[in-house]
């Protein structure tokens, strides 16, 4: 988990996701999930051919860390539209 927690948006876009996606227990179908993007999208990142934009990265992140926490939030947040 040290990869998703150093705060470093360059670890996907670099083609070193695979080891944090790892760390985190995720196959590429459930971290592309998380962030709500295409099988094919989350593999262009591992492998370097896009760059993960910085903000989609932290939020990967946050998914992977705090799940349970992520979803109440974002259950508030929705109340509150």
């Amino acid at each position: 988990m040290d990869n998703l927690r150093d705060g470093s948006s360059e670890r996907e876009s670099d083609g070193r996701g695979t080891q944090a996606r790892e760390e985190a227990g995720h196959t590429q179908t459930e971290a592309a999930e998380c962030i709500l993007v295409s099988v094919r999208t989350w593999q262009d990142y591992e492998q370097g051919r896009r760059k993960m934009p910085p903000g989609l990265w932290e939020y990967y992140c946050l998914q992977t860390a705090f799940p349970n926490e992520m979803d109440k939030l974002i259950t508030r947040w929705r109340h509150r539209a």
